[in-house]
């Protein structure tokens, strides 16, 4: 289909014709891995190449991203959130370790919490590293109740907002802090 611009159907007698125009992405050097990826494929998919530095290195770019993803999801959430200068250069300090998805990922849980048009600084949870005290097991129980506790931290524990931030009923919610023994003070 690349070169000839058709494909056959298992079964079908004849080629259909597709006009279309394949976009790839990586995260990795492909001529470097050559070894990994196959070079016939790497050379028809080759054209024109855009490389998009991380999110870290154009900081400058953040102001126009978070208005793009915040009218989005604005328009999904039904509100319309902007946010403050102090809030911007809070975003800009951070390194962005998960790029343009974490970045996205924070907003979204911002808009989702938002009870106000305008966000501050101090209505973005940022970990001060990628992932703070996490466990460093990889029991399943165990990074479900580091969620859970995160989650509700963002949230000060309010399980409705937490139950809809982890995409989980308030009631499954409820049920596994009871099973884990979150929230017993």
């Amino acid at each position: 289909m690349i070169e000839g611009k058709g494909f056959r159907p298992v079964g079908a007698e004849s080629e259909i014709q597709v006009n279309v125009r394949i976009v790839a992405a990586t995260n990795r050097d492909l001529e470097a891995d050559a070894s990994r990826f196959r070079r016939d494929l790497f050379f028809r998919l080759q054209g024109v190449q855009i490389r998009v530095p991380p999110l870290r290195d154009r900081l400058e770019d953040i102001p126009e991203l978070a208005d793009h993803f915040l009218k989005r999801l604005g328009a999904d959430w039904g509100r319309t959130v902007k946010l403050t200068a102090g809030a911007v250069q809070r975003l800009q300090a951070y390194s962005w370790p998960g790029n343009v998805r974490q970045f996205r990922t924070l907003l979204e849980g911002a808009v989702a919490l938002a009870d106000k048009q305008t966000l501050d600084s101090s209505d973005l949870i940022l970990p001060s590293d990628p992932c703070p005290e996490r466990p460093h097991t990889l029991n399943l129980e165990e990074v479900e109740a580091w969620a859970i506790r995160q989650v509700l931290a963002q949230t000060k524990n309010n399980v409705t907002q937490a139950a809809q931030l982890l995409g989980i009923g308030r009631d499954t919610l409820a049920n596994k802090m009871k099973k884990y023994g979150i929230g017993k003070d």
